[in-house]
């Protein structure tokens, strides 16, 4: 069973791939000319099928949602410092609200929700890694 950061981390490195795809393109708004540029019309047209792949996949990804409990593995939290690791465990594994991690370890909210934006980035980024 596929487990819902590796299922993120699919979805964010499917968004990247779609995004270096694009293919850069000037579209002239010179309406004089009667003539379209057929290369130019390709392009734009590639571009507008990648950017609809990739909305899908950005919604995708939102609808994922975070499930709260699943096991976290040791291994996706080796590059997390102590108090990441300390906040994202807290956070994604023992369900705590980012205020009763905040009470419970001294820190203001943001600077807890900063850990934990930090450390999702981080633990996302090894699952792409392996």
């Amino acid at each position: 069973m596929t487990k819902w950061l590796e299922l993120q981390a699919e979805y964010q490195e499917t968004i990247s791939d779609l995004e270096k795809m694009l293919v850069p393109t000037q579209m002239t708004s010179d309406l004089s000319n009667p003539f379209i540029d057929v290369q130019q019309t390709k392009q734009f047209l590639y571009n507008q099928r990648i950017r609809s792949y990739l909305n899908t996949c950005r919604e995708a990804n939102k609808m994922i949602g975070l499930r709260k409990g699943e096991k976290i593995e040791t291994k996706w939290l080796e590059r997390l410092d102590e108090k990441e690791r300390e906040v994202f465990i807290k956070f994604y594994e023992q369900k705590k609200s980012i205020s009763e991690i905040a009470k419970e370890i001294g820190l203001k909210e943001n600077k807890v929700r900063d850990y934990f934006n930090r450390s999702m980035k981080k633990v996302l980024k090894r699952i792409q890694g392996e």
